[in-house]
């Protein structure tokens, strides 16, 4: 079994082949399709840019976009088909583009539900207590004199 190292390279280099047989476009869309490293498939779909004038290419690509599990690879393919102006490839980005609004109006809802669905209980206030004030000495106890409680007290 080869490794993903080697699976690259070998993407890789057909990808760069300046002439390259059916066998070779046949090979970049198989990995792109089948591979299990991102990285190989978004390199076998760069090195389908140069053959996207080919309905083979797009048709493979288009083959390819509803069973893609990576949204990196499925932003890419789609981008893809943009830049190869493949109108056949308009009824699925239109029910592509409905159903993700459908899915995230689902997960809004979830969302929202869940929101709802619990109680927050907010943690009671920190009961610490005030720092003490300083309170006003007597002037009598600055100047040394003992203080007025004797005249308080007899009144």
């Amino acid at each position: 079994k080869k490794t993903t190292g080697d699976r690259l390279e070998t993407v890789l280099t057909a990808a760069t082949t300046r002439v390259p047989d059916e066998r070779v476009i046949d090979g970049l869309i198989n990995s792109m399709a089948f591979d299990p490293s991102v990285n190989v498939r978004l390199n076998a779909l760069t090195g389908l840019y140069a053959h996207a004038d080919q309905e083979v290419v797009r048709a493979g690509v288009l083959a390819c976009l509803p069973r893609e599990a990576n949204p990196l690879v499925q932003v890419s393919m789609i981008d893809f088909l943009v830049a190869a102006k493949a109108r056949e490839a308009n009824p699925l980005l239109k029910k592509m583009a409905a159903d993700d609004k459908v899915q995230l109006q689902r997960r809004i809802d979830n969302l929202k539900a869940a929101i709802a669905a619990q109680v927050v209980v907010a943690p009671p206030a920190p009961t610490v207590a005030p720092p003490p004030t300083a309170t006003a000495a007597p002037t009598a106890c600055l100047s040394g004199a003992a203080p007025n409680t004797e005249r308080a007290a007899a009144r």
